[in-house]
């Protein structure tokens, strides 16, 4: 009896470990783009992301956009840069030195605090970033510009 007990915990174990592994698997499969809800805006191609991403302005008419790096989420972190940017951490980090030294300007702002991220991206209309569909859902005052995977 405490044997079958004791198998009864351990499945249940079990299952609470893939139920959570599951939602790190989702977050990984879908991220979008994006900005304040009063910002009219259009999707990017890949190309305008990724130059947008290493500190090159991108414009549309009078706005010129600004990328905040959401690090809030090491996950949705590292697959934005594998499927979005087709680099390494080490190697975006190498790319930006070297622009911000070649040409000047600043590297895009980053942010590990989620609330700092949503309160810039709010506070700021040409602030663009990314996260997880099911954040950006819940949170007011941010629209989703479109689907990066």
């Amino acid at each position: 009896m405490e044997r079958i007990a004791s198998v009864n915990k351990s499945l249940t174990l079990l299952l609470i470990i893939l139920c959570f592994a599951d939602v790190q698997a989702s977050e990984i499969n879908n991220a979008v783009l994006v900005t304040a809800t009063e910002t009219p805006v259009e999707k990017f191609t890949n190309k305008e992301l990724r130059l947008l991403y290493l500190g090159y302005p991108v414009t549309r008419g009078e706005q010129r956009f600004e990328p905040l790096i959401n690090q809030s989420n090491e996950t949705i972190y590292q697959s934005f840069l594998q499927k979005i940017m087709f680099m390494s951490e080490q190697s975006y980090n190498r790319k930006l030195v070297t622009r911000v030294f070649r040409h000047g300007g600043e590297r895009p702002s980053s942010y590990k605090q989620r609330v700092l991220l949503i309160s810039e991206l709010k506070n700021n209309a040409n602030a663009i970033t990314f996260m997880v569909p099911n954040l950006a859902a819940k949170i007011e005052g941010v629209q989703v510009v479109q689907q990066l995977w």
